[in-house]
């Protein structure tokens, strides 16, 4: 991606597009295979779109304080941020298309992609590729219908305003004990709602091609991510009556927490040995 978007804008200014990888780990021995790797990044990264690498020792709030340290330290620097995930990858050509189009509509403060997924190696994660080519554009295309400019934020594969996000979405700390309480999970709904209270409009912009993520490899990776997602979203009732939140933001958590425990209601079923993995992780 650096390559790409150093060859596109060649002639531009170094810096105007950079990455900043973020480590939050807490084991040793990764933290020193991660430094290893970046090292020998960051050297060969081309001039025109620098390469930076930051570990955390306090992992409080996990991407979400990522995030945050980052709009506090550097943002002030860029007018904008592409928030990605390590198993992101979005086209140099889209990143552009993606600052014109937050440039052109001063009132945004988000634009949301529909990514696909891509790299499922497993049979399980290549079922969900299949479905998210199948069914992704039908769903992201209707939900990109009602949102208009009130979208939500996936929490990656989105371009955001970085004066709008450090002005108005620092998430709150909820008071009491998980699951209802503690650091915000699924930070991403509540982050997009709070840009919503300011004033500032989100959009879900599907014709943006050549975004992608990979899909979790096997059924326990998705419940031990769902299981997080789960509480994240049973946290999001408290948030969903804050003052001022538009009602189209309270329907997308009102969704999530129905979503959920719908899906959820039935799934009493894990084996022992499930439920002894969930907690070694």
């Amino acid at each position: 991606m650096a390559d790409g978007l150093a060859d596109r804008l060649a002639g531009g200014s170094p810096g105007d597009f950079a990455f900043f990888l973020f480590s939050h780990t807490n084991d040793p021995e990764a933290w020193v295979a991660e430094e290893t790797v970046f090292a020998a990044l960051i050297d060969t990264a081309p001039a025109g779109c620098p390469v930076f690498y930051r570990h955390r020792r306090d992992n409080c709030e996990r991407k979400a304080g990522n995030i945050a340290d980052w709009v506090n330290r550097w943002g002030g620097a860029y007018e904008a941020m592409i928030v990605l995930d390590a198993d992101s990858l979005i086209a140099p050509e889209t990143m552009i298309e993606m600052t014109r189009r937050l440039a052109a509509e001063l009132g945004l403060g988000l634009i949301q992609t529909l990514p696909g997924i891509i790299a499922g190696r497993s049979l399980f994660a290549q079922l969900q590729q299949f479905a998210n080519r199948c069914y992704g554009p039908i769903f992201g295309n209707g939900l990109a219908a009602w949102h208009g400019n009130g979208g939500n934020f996936w929490g990656h594969n989105a371009i955001i305003r970085t004066a709008a996000f450090a002005a108005s979405s620092r998430l709150p700390h909820l008071a009491g004990n998980p699951p209802f309480g503690d650091d915000i999970l699924s930070h991403d709904f509540v982050e997009a709602a709070l840009l919503r209270r300011a004033g500032w409009g989100g959009r879900f912009d599907t014709d943006l091609q050549y975004s992608f993520e990979e899909a979790p490899p096997s059924l326990v990776d998705v419940m031990i991510r769902d299981r997080r997602w789960r509480q994240g979203n049973l946290q999001h009732g408290r948030m969903m009556t804050a003052l001022g939140i538009p009602p189209s933001s309270r329907l997308h958590m009102l969704s999530g927490i129905l979503g959920f425990s719908v899906h959820h209601s039935g799934c009493c079923w894990w084996s022992s040995d499930l439920r002894s993995r969930f907690r070694s992780r």
